[in-house]
């Protein structure tokens, strides 16, 4: 749904009493600021904007639903937009007729089913994305293509050199290995993207140098707060990628 009609639909959702301002919400639950604050920031609720005002859908003081199962439902499509997410709660989805996530939060096997196609449909919204460029650089080039790239849609809460690990090996969305891209020194890039938006976040710098199957490895920065050398020994790997993996595996095995 483009921006245009996802206002319109908003603006509707408003005048029907659909979307609440927040003390509206508050009011209805009986619950304080604080708490309402900490539902937000944990997912179990979301905020739509309707003309720069955040609102509420009103589904979360619906008393005939099952609150629980909905907050933990909203919680698993958190990296999707706010709009999206509503509108996947209230929509009929695919493999269910003509049933929305709203009416399958009482059965136990129907949650369980719901909550392996929310997670699949959150994945979706967010790509990870790891570039190789030669040589030692301290921030992404952007005048020079990657000699390598590979992308993988993948929740972002899980850890980031899982993800960054999966990139690698899936092949989902991939740039080829550049002509003449066995190196001793280069340097990965992990960059996060929501889908939709062309805004990367750089989440690691990882430099890497290898002398004689040893790979000498700086971290500069990385969104899981971890700045670290380290030594990893590449034994028989072949070739730039093969040693991207191992080195991608070892940080993750740090944690």
């Amino acid at each position: 749904m483009d921006e245009w009609h996802t206002g319109e639909m908003m603006r509707k959702m408003t005048s029907q009493d659909e979307l609440l301002t927040l003390d509206e919400c508050r009011k209805s639950l009986d619950v304080t600021e604080e708490q309402l604050a900490q539902l937000l920031h944990d997912g179990s609720f979301f905020l739509v904007d309707v003309d720069h005002v955040p609102r509420l859908p009103a589904l979360f003081v619906d008393s005939t639903l099952n609150r629980n199962r909905l907050l933990k439902l909203c919680r698993f499509i958190v990296p999707a937009p706010p709009a999206s997410r509503l509108d996947f709660l209230i929509s009929p989805q695919g493999g269910h007729s003509s049933r929305s996530p709203l009416e399958m939060l009482e059965d136990s096997q129907d949650f369980r089913e719901l909550l392996k196609e929310a997670m699949a449909w959150a994945a979706g919204w967010s790509r990870t994305t790891v570039s190789v460029y030669q040589g030692v650089n301290a921030a992404r080039p952007d005048a020079v293509e990657p000699i390598y790239a590979a992308s993988t849609e993948i929740d972002p809460r899980r850890r980031l050199w899982k993800r960054s690990l999966q990139a690698l090996l899936l092949h989902e969305y991939e740039l080829p290995m550049s002509p003449g891209s066995d190196v001793d020194r280069f340097t990965l890039f992990v960059e996060q993207q929501t889908i939709g938006d062309t805004t990367r976040k750089v989440e690691a710098c990882v430099q890497v140098s290898v002398d004689n199957g040893t790979a000498t490895v700086e971290v500069k920065a990385a969104s899981d707060g971890v700045m670290c050398s380290k030594t990893f020994s590449c034994g028989e790997v072949d070739g730039l990628l093969d040693i991207a993996k191992h080195v991608v595996s070892g940080l993750m095995r740090m944690r």
